[in-house]
């Protein structure tokens, strides 16, 4: 919420580098690696965290608005939504199904027989 209520214009991809902790020269230059939510999904993966992004979108807790940018560009900024204060407060609940690797673990057997020694 801190980053899309600035006066600044940011984009979803912006908000997504944000919270998996990127350190770049346009978060730092915007103060978003002071934001609480910075490095917050460190550990999850880019697309992952777009589907979350894209599912609050989706949801009303968040909303893009188109702009045309220079040349013609067309730029879609991101701005909190309708359902955003009550998704902070828990009474919206956002659903994502996540795919989860299982970690191999190998086990090494110790031999603990003991030997005789005469």
């Amino acid at each position: 919420r801190e980053i899309t209520q600035s006066s600044a214009k940011f984009t979803l991809l912006h908000c997504i580098d944000v919270l998996r902790g990127l350190d770049s020269k346009k978060i730092r230059a915007a103060r978003h690696n002071a934001v609480a939510g910075f490095g917050k999904l460190k550990g999850a993966t880019k697309s992952t965290v777009e589907r979350l992004m894209r599912r609050l979108v989706t949801d009303g807790v968040l909303q893009e608005r188109i702009e045309v940018g220079f040349h013609g560009a067309v730029v879609s900024y991101l701005h909190t939504g309708r359902k955003c204060e009550a998704f902070l407060r828990g009474g919206v609940k956002v659903v994502l199904d996540v795919e989860v690797a299982q970690q191999r673990k190998e086990v090494v057997a110790e031999d603990k027989r003991s030997a005789a020694v005469d």
